[in-house]
């Protein structure tokens, strides 16, 4: 039988997809999300789903922000832009899982790919592609559900295309890497001086002016973002200590944040005697958000810092290049790979998210008030309502109907405007001191809300009880009780 060469169009596919894959096994297996479901992971789900909802109008949304709608711009555009044809085919749940995997594997495939355009031997382009893709900094943007994170490969794609010398594949891959998110974008211009030399390069700067409109339309969107205080940057900057790898620790990990670097690959730099090497404290500086450096305008919105982390890793497979011309040792692959999987923080098989699904969803057939409501607080401080967010996020993505809620830009500040105050009285996290009146449900009813949906295990119980007996008192009754909801329509009351 003849033997299929690992260079092999195909051999290369389906090892970027099991590699993509692997960590997804177990959510697979149960039919449930794979990720952690604390922080990003739900928003990012229902950001695919509502762009799907609302397909092609981009900038608005008439979900959020009821009666007026908002704009809005999704998470990840080009998850959104992947899950659009899935979502016709499965649920959401399951058509994140698939962009996840997507994702995962083209950006082994297309780093791989990019290697050997920059003619790097077969085991040198594998090692870099490992470097990159099985990096701690990308497996915890899937872990968190930070679904931007994960698309990395349209810097592979630049890269590729700056190795073929391909005028319009160089604007391409450029525009792709600058609309994947912020934080590739700024990766990608970082890296874009240090490639100034390459033939072509220039065509770069057509892709980011393509970029222009989407970036207008998310500034559109959000067109008061505000500021990120010094300390909530250095709390999220690189860090210099060593973090206990997943299988030492005695907790889950919570967030994704890591800007853990291969020492493997440090250590071929160093062996390699370049003094070029140097360049990657540029990266390092920027992320570990130094005082002067990180005040500078468009750093000081970077909430994340050691998100520029990335940059240090492709900069030092780039410093590797002549290195990596040269056939790698199996077994530096394996090191490498075997560091990258069980030094970091995160276990190598994603945690599982289950969806809830529920019954008493699919009575909502109108505008929704969710109670509890999400609070406001500066993008950066303890919001103890993010898990309300998932939970009117996920019940919004079952039930297809506007809600009143407006979040802001870097963080979950909802407006209460059209709350009555007597509900926000409610809430252990408001001070008011206040009872629902008849006049306040009349207010809603006249903006055209119908429904108002306590998320039971989102507040104290006390909470829930004091508010089914203000509405009893009203004339208003639960239109469906479970576990985890009451439902009030709106409509069936005096």
């Amino acid at each position: 039988m003849k033997r299929i060469p690992i260079d092999n169009p195909w051999m290369v596919a389906l090892l970027s997809i099991l590699l993509g894959g692997y960590p997804l096994i177990p959510a697979l297996l149960a039919g449930q999300v794979p990720g952690i479901g604390h922080t990003d992971l739900i928003p990012a789900m229902w950001s695919m789903w509502a762009f799907a909802q609302e397909f092609p109008s981009l900038g608005q949304t008439q979900l959020l922000g009821y009666p007026d709608g908002m704009g809005w711009y999704p998470q990840s555009l080009h998850s959104a832009m992947l899950g659009l044809p899935l979502q016709f085919f499965f649920s959401i749940q399951v058509s994140y899982t698939l962009c996840l995997w997507v994702a995962r594997s083209l950006t082994f495939g297309i780093f791989y790919t990019a290697g050997r355009a920059w003619n790097m031997s077969i085991s040198g382009a594998w090692l870099a592609s490992l470097a990159i893709g099985l990096s701690p900094i990308l497996f915890g943007y899937a872990y968190e559900g930070i679904t931007e994170g994960v698309h990395a490969w349209p810097l592979g794609l630049w890269f590729w295309m700056l190795a073929k010398r391909s005028r319009i594949g160089i604007g391409i891959g450029f525009f792709l890497a600058i609309t994947a998110s912020w934080y590739l974008a700024a990766a990608s211009c970082l890296i874009l001086l240090f490639v100034f030399r390459q033939k072509h390069v220039e065509y770069s700067l057509l892709g980011l002016l393509g970029a222009m409109p989407l970036i207008w339309l998310f500034f559109k969107a959000f067109p008061e973002p505000q500021m990120i205080d010094t300390s909530i940057r250095q709390a999220h900057s690189i860090s210099m200590g060593f973090k206990m790898p997943f299988w030492l620790s005695e907790s889950q990990t919570v967030f994704g944040q890591s800007s853990y670097v291969s020492v493997t690959l440090l250590i071929m730099l160093g062996i390699a005697k370049r003094w070029t090497s140097l360049l990657l404290l540029v990266p390092i500086a920027l992320g570990s958000s130094l005082p002067i450096i990180s005040e500078l305008p468009v750093l000081s919105a970077i909430r994340f810092p050691y998100r520029w982390q990335i940059a240090t890793t492709v900069l030092a497979v780039m410093l590797l290049r002549e290195r990596l011309k040269e056939p790698v040792k199996p077994w530096l692959i394996l090191v490498l790979s075997s560091e990258l999987i069980f030094a970091s923080p995160f276990p190598p098989l994603l945690p599982i998210t289950p969806i809830q699904q529920e019954t008493i969803f699919e009575k909502i057939d109108g505008p929704v008030l969710n109670i509890p409501n999400l609070l406001s607080r500066p993008p950066g401080e303890y919001n103890p309502s993010k898990l309300r967010a998932n939970a009117l996020y996920s019940a919004q993505f079952q039930h297809h109907q506007p809600i009143m809620a407006v979040p802001s830009f870097n963080g979950l500040n909802h407006t209460t405007d059209h709350i009555p105050t007597g509900m926000l009285a409610l809430d252990p996290y408001h001070l008011h001191d206040a009872e629902i009146t008849k006049q306040e449900l009349q207010g809603l009813k006249e903006v055209g809300l119908r429904y108002i949906l306590v998320h039971r295990k989102q507040w104290p119980s006390k909470s829930s009880r004091l508010l089914t007996d203000q509405m009893a008192e009203i004339g208003y009754i639960p239109l469906e009780a479970t576990e985890a909801h009451l439902l009030f329509d709106l409509e069936t009351g005096p």
